[in-house]
């Protein structure tokens, strides 16, 4: 898939996802030249990989009150 495809995918932004890349928070491919920035393809496995990691559970409900509220 093209960065576009991924971010459509997703639902966030080209430039998000060429952040994520950089990051290595998604797995992805690099074609091109030697030393060239080259065209960033990724897969759809990928892409799920980083919907299932990017899921968070939801936060524990303490009984106790938070320290800095009062």
């Amino acid at each position: 898939m093209t960065v576009k495809e991924t971010a459509q995918r997703i639902g966030i932004s080209a430039s998000l996802v060429y952040e994520l890349c950089r990051l290595g928070l998604i797995r992805h491919s690099r074609h091109g030249r030697p030393g060239k920035r080259g065209t960033i393809r990724i897969s759809p496995e990928a892409v799920e990989e980083y919907l299932l990691l990017s899921q968070q559970e939801r936060p524990l409900i303490h009984d106790e009150p938070l320290k800095h509220i009062r």
